[in-house]
Order: C-alpha cells, then sequence, then structure tokens
C-alpha cells in the first residue's frame, strides 16, 4: 500500500482529507511546476483573504486588522492568529510578530507542515490579502518557525508598509 493509499478505516476520517488535498497539491506541482502551482495557492488563497476583508468595509490600522482577522480565525477547533510583539522598523514599517496556532492547513496536512509545503502558500495568500484589503498597505508575511506541540505552531512576522506608487 502506498503512503497515500487510503485505508478503509481513514475513508471518513481527516486522514482522508488529507490525502485528497495532498494529492490535488502534488498533482497541480507535478503538472504545472512548483513555481506555477505556488503561484495558484498563493492567489486562491490571497484571493479568498480579500474577498473576506472586502465584506468588512473600511481602513483599520494594523493592530485593528489583525484583531479582526484573528475574531474571524478563532473556531472551536483552536485556530487562532495572535500578535506577541508589535514594532516601528526600518523605514516607518509596522512589524507585528505572531503566533498562529492550529492552522486548518497545518491540520490538514499534519506532520509535513514543519517543512512548509506547498500548502502553506494558501495559508500565507490568505493573511496577506485579507491584511493588504484590511489596511491598505503592502503587506509581507513570513515564518520563521515551525513546532508540533502542544499545537501545530508557526511564529512568524507579518510586516505592513506604505504601497510603493
Amino acid at each position: 500500500m502506498g503512503d497515500d493509499e487510503i485505508m478503509e478505516d481513514e475513508r471518513y476520517s481527516r486522514v482522508g482529507e488529507a490525502y485528497i488535498v495532498r494529492r490535488l497539491a502534488k498533482t497541480i506541482a507535478d503538472e504545472l511546476g512548483e513555481e506555477t502551482a505556488e503561484k495558484i495557492m498563493y492567489n486562491a488563497g490571497r484571493s479568498l483573504g480579500e474577498d473576506f476583508a472586502a465584506k468588512k468595509g473600511g481602513v483599520y490600522d494594523p493592530a485593528e486588522a489583525l484583531a479582526i482577522l484573528r475574531a474571524h480565525t478563532v473556531r472551536s477547533d483552536s485556530y487562532s492568529i495572535d500578535m506577541v510583539d508589535g514594532y516601528v522598523g526600518k523605514d516607518e514599517n509596522f512589524v507585528a510578530i505572531v503566533k498562529i496556532e492550529n492552522c486548518v492547513v497545518q491540520r490538514i496536512i499534519g506532520q509535513e507542515f514543519k517543512k512548509r509545503p506547498l500548502l502553506c502558500r494558501f495559508s500565507r495568500g490568505y493573511i496577506e490579502g485579507a491584511l493588504s484589503k484590511l489596511t491598505g498597505l503592502d503587506v509581507k508575511e513570513r515564518v520563521f518557525k515551525s513546532e508540533n506541540e502542544p499545537f501545530p505552531t508557526c511564529h512568524g512576522r507579518i510586516t505592513f508598509s506604505k504601497r510603493k506608487e
């Protein structure tokens, strides 16, 4: 039985869902190439994030936008985005140090999330798209550490900067 073959007892579980999503991402990468697959995942996430933010209207400062995104992502399954620290960095950019716990993509792909796989591009796109639309600023999210205990958790930096004209 191959690594991605679904066992009978896994057919209707999250494990079964994980196989489907991972296979979809792998097939896109195999057919179109890794770079194109990354763009597809990122753009799909970004579009979804922008759609969510458009429903909120208005323009918010970065801390308010993070609070809106956090309120939207808090679910019964413990998914959360928390701002651990914030400061004004070089070029007057606002930088938020964040902790993302129990991300849906991390849960779906399981232990492999530590490798920052292709599917994490979807999450990056979602976060950047939502926060950019909410603030009117350029937003870049970067993860610098991932761990699995007690929940799948990524630690990262979100930088908000004025849009270049």
